[in-house]
């Protein structure tokens, strides 16, 4: 398992601090004084293995949200075994550009789905053996790792427009990182895009 984010397992060192309240028990106690007793009600009493285990199980439901929500945000993934490149073939990155600018009107088609064509005739370009990764605005977990033709293809036509939008240089780095994990001969990223202003921090080379 790999995660998109790991800067945010960081996070969890602060597990520690509902162990420390455990530990430490911070609950404090009021002195209630009463001129009678009869108006006091009997109230059963927990034992004390019965209150540890309640104490234990609060804690342990506290430590067990905590960790989820830090793994959320991680956005753990697990890579596709079958990423490697053989010998000779190649690893192709394409990002296609999905922000909502995508959605103007092209010749014919939306600019998202005339990108979606390049990227086809990109993939269409190389070799049934090169492994491929599909990555837009979103970085889903799914998009960070190599996957053969067909996997890719589906991938392509499941890209759907989104708010989120990231810059070319963020977009590189990522492409890199998936491309770095293949020890193909031939390593080419390609970036399909309007180029607004949101999007271009630096021309790609």
């Amino acid at each position: 398992m790999e995660f998109l984010y790991p800067s945010f397992l960081y996070a969890l060192s602060l597990l520690a601090i509902p162990i420390i309240i455990h530990l430490f028990n911070f609950r404090r106690y009021k002195k209630v004084l009463f001129s009678n007793v009869r108006f006091l009600r009997e109230v059963k009493e927990e034992t004390v293995s019965r209150s540890r285990l309640k104490n234990f199980l609060v804690l342990l439901a506290r430590l067990l949200a905590l960790a989820f929500l830090v793994f959320a945000f991680a956005q753990p993934y697990i890579p596709n075994q079958d990423q490697e490149v053989s010998q000779g073939a190649k690893a192709v990155s394409v990002f296609v550009d999905n922000s909502f600018s995508m959605n103007a009107a092209g010749q014919n088609q939306s600019l998202l789905q005339s990108a979606k064509r390049k990227g086809e005739e990109v993939a269409n370009a190389y070799g049934k053996g090169d492994r491929y990764q599909m990555l837009t605005n979103d970085f889903k977990g799914k998009h960070q790792r190599l996957v053969n033709r067909e996997q890719w293809e589906n991938l392509l036509w499941q890209v759907e427009e989104t708010p989120a939008v990231k810059n070319i240089s963020t977009i590189q780095a990522r492409q890199i990182q998936a491309l770095n994990r293949s020890d193909a001969s031939e390593q080419v990223a390609y970036i399909m895009s309007d180029f607004q202003e949101s999007i271009v921090d630096e021309l790609p080379d």
